[in-house]
């Protein structure tokens, strides 16, 4: 039997990091601005406007760039100010990496029950149906893998997790066989080289550039995927369907 969790940045945040948008903005904002060109320097007087008067039109960053766009002219000018603010997400990011999770913290062995079996969150009367369902893979170990949309290895550093299978408990329907973590999945990359990008080009607000492949290709985080050629995007599919 498989089990697919999809995690966001609720996870994160949940556990203490300050991996909220505004949190950003404020990093974004405080840094030295006086090597910037004139198109990141507009953006940070947008940012500083916008987010003073109307902090929902950047609730969302990456939709909100794509509304940005409206106030570009040409390729060249996306690419200066989209390779700033993604540079300094990265490193934003990488910051809130180095600060290592103080794992005592937190009940780990809690985690993994709560991984293993998901039927506990659920009221009786689901618990019997997924119970009921189970019965019918008692023969076999059970492979649990996590989709996670978050850039941070949070998730990896609680359950000391290095890319092969973690027992997370025994199955308990029949217990010569384990329930196993065997793949965490960041389909949207990680601290390292994350993605930032709109879903699909309507999401690109600008309808001179839209239509532009180069502009598609820094922007919509499908075709970004696809350039990478890691297939991350296309393992993920299958796992949920």
């Amino acid at each position: 039997m498989n089990i697919v969790y999809l995690i966001g940045n609720g996870f994160d945040i949940n556990i203490g990091l300050k991996t909220r948008y505004k949190d950003f903005y404020d990093y974004y904002l405080a840094l030295d601005s006086s090597g910037d060109n004139e198109h990141v320097k507009k953006l940070k007087e947008h940012l500083k406007e916008t987010l003073s008067t109307d902090d929902k039109y950047w609730s969302d960053l990456e939709i909100a760039l794509g509304a940005y766009t409206t106030n570009f002219s040409s390729l060249e000018e996306l690419e200066m100010t989209y390779n700033d603010i993604n540079d300094r997400f990265r490193e934003f990011i990488q910051t809130i990496e180095e600060e290592k999770l103080d794992i005592s913290k937190f009940n780990i062995e809690k985690l993994k029950k709560s991984l293993a079996h998901p039927e506990n969150c659920f009221c009786k009367a689901e618990q019997e149906l997924l119970r009921e369902f189970y019965a019918h893979w008692t023969g076999q170990d059970c492979d649990v893998k996590i989709i996670s949309f978050n850039y941070t290895s949070t998730i990896e550093q609680l359950l000391s997790y290095q890319n092969n299978s973690l027992r997370l408990d025994l199955w308990p329907l029949h217990t010569s066989y384990k329930i196993n973590l065997s793949q965490i999945i960041h389909i949207h990359g990680k601290s390292d080289v994350p993605l930032i990008g709109v879903n699909n080009k309507t999401q690109i607000m600008n309808p001179e550039l839209r239509e532009i492949v180069e502009v598609q290709e820094y922007l919509i985080k499908p075709l970004l995927n696809k350039m990478q050629g890691h297939r991350i995007d296309h393992g993920a599919l299958q796992n949920i369907r």
